[in-house]
């Protein structure tokens, strides 16, 4: 179940619907706390302007951990795979730092 809840809650991030993919996110991450839906859940505090949570949850994730995600996420248009990295920088994420860069 936890593998559909990942997906929904990027689904309703990527929808701009925030408030239900930190939601569902949360969900997902109580069945199974790796970082997939927690990369999710970063994002949709961010963007709920709830940053110093998402700056303390992005500093739990594993080191490097966000180098996979170009890999696991599957946006389809570059438009929401930037959407998705600006709110991971609103929380403090370094773009291209070498330890936890995507791209």
């Amino acid at each position: 179940m936890w593998a559909i809840l990942g997906h929904q809650a990027l689904a309703q991030y990527t929808a701009g619907h925030y408030e239900d993919a930190l939601r569902t996110a949360d969900r997902a991450v109580a069945e199974r706390p790796d970082f997939g839906a927690r990369a999710i859940r970063i994002a949709a505090l961010a963007r709920l302007d709830r940053k110093a949570e998402a700056a303390t949850a992005l500093t739990a994730l594993p080191k490097g951990a966000l180098l996979q995600m170009p890999y696991l996420c599957p946006f389809r248009d570059p438009a929401d795979w930037e959407h998705w990295c600006a709110a991971l920088q609103e929380a403090g994420w370094k773009r291209n730092d070498g330890s936890t860069a995507v791209v």
